[in-house]
């Protein structure tokens, strides 16, 4: 009886540990400050620290505040559109303007409040909106900038960039080309090298050419040439290297550089010139526009699309949710088993003594 209770019990423990493991069972639920990592209870001025940056960080508020910014930003549109000056509804516009910075001095407040100190200054997002809503609140205020500093007006147009912190698809494409600017600016590093040195060799091979004004073409004809701005050819186009290296720029983006560049080069008498012309555009062409453009695409690309590094501290932390219920199931099982070999083993053990007694007393063996 006392096997069979035990039995009983340790089944119906395991019953209710395979119940628990089951796919319809409900995990364990975190709680909101676990899951959001919350400040810790302040005191004093402190004390709705915790609440308010629990509730900074609803779904609702996020985005509601990405509405607002992609609000300014159609309304910047619209004013630069409509009235690019300013000067037909001004009052309009800075009632818009003084609205939107109004709300995002707010939100910022509320974001220095809820995770004031380092929390909040070791985010580059919030120094970001730091920096953009400082410079709205002085262009609202209209105070005289000196210098330079009279730029900073501008930086309202840089406040769209606010949802990259908001929107998580968009977060997640900016830091997929953080991730990749490394890979990608070698790349550019390779490409930038091979641009110079065709720079070099093409003010090597056409700085003096039509220095004149005038070029031979291939009827024989002497034909006036100079560019757009009343310049020699080569000197133009081939004059110094940063010249020389703009044009490669030129020809890599293919913006009218064949009429431009390659063909009073290329339309001569002379052969071996304009032979030496085509080998010189097309190699280039096909070696950066070609093969190392698309060697960035491809650097740029697998950085993307690769899978986050997934740091030490997570893989543990799965192993440690995983792990225990498996174990557990294993562990009743083997339990299980060894109460009833244990119980076989006591009935084996009845048999064996009711055989020796009866060996002992030549009695002959009763069965139990």
């Amino acid at each position: 009886m006392a096997a069979a209770a035990i039995i009983a019990i340790h089944r119906r423990r395991s019953l209710e540990a395979l119940a628990a493991a089951s796919p319809k069972a409900k995990p364990p639920t975190k709680t909101v400050a676990s899951t959001l990592d919350l400040p810790e209870q302040g005191q004093g001025f402190w004390r709705w620290q915790r609440k308010a940056a629990w509730a900074y960080l609803q779904s609702p508020v996020q985005l509601f505040v990405a509405v607002l910014i992609a609000g300014n930003f159609v309304a910047n549109i619209v004013e630069k559109w409509i009235d690019p000056s300013a000067e037909q509804y001004p009052q309009t516009w800075e009632a818009i303007d003084s609205f939107f910075n109004s709300v995002f001095a707010i939100e910022l407040v509320w974001n220095m409040y809820a995770f004031w100190f380092r929390r909040f200054w070791t985010s580059a997002w919030n120094v970001f909106d730091f920096v953009v809503v400082t410079i709205g609140i002085l262009n609202m205020s209209k105070l005289p900038l000196p210098g330079p500093l009279s730029l900073l007006r501008m930086m309202r147009a840089f406040r769209v960039f606010r949802l990259f912190k908001r929107v998580k698809s968009l977060h997640a494409i900016i830091v997929s080309l953080g991730r990749s600017a490394p890979g990608v600016a070698n790349a550019f590093v390779v490409l930038l090298l091979v641009m110079a040195i065709y720079s070099i060799l093409g003010q090597e091979f056409f700085m003096l050419y039509a220095s004149n004004g005038t070029f031979v073409n291939d009827l024989n004809q002497e034909v006036e040439l100079l560019t757009a701005r009343g310049l020699d050819y080569g000197y133009d186009y081939w004059g110094n290297f940063g010249l020389a290296l703009y044009t490669m720029f030129q020809v890599f983006t293919v913006e009218s550089w064949s009429e431009g560049i390659a063909r009073p080069l290329f339309n001569t008498n002379d052969l071996s010139q304009q032979f030496g012309v085509a080998l010189f555009f097309v190699s280039y062409l096909l070696c950066v526009g070609v093969a190392l453009m698309n060697v960035v695409v491809a650097v740029l690309l697998e950085k993307m699309v690769s899978d986050e590094p997934r740091s030490v501290a997570e893989t543990p932390n799965e192993t440690e949710e995983k792990l225990p219920e498996h174990l557990e199931k294993v562990c009743l099982d083997i339990e299980l088993d060894c109460i009833h070999l244990k119980q076989q083993l006591s009935v084996v053990k009845r048999y064996m003594d009711g055989i020796v007694e009866s060996v002992r007393s030549r009695q002959p063996l009763q069965p139990s």
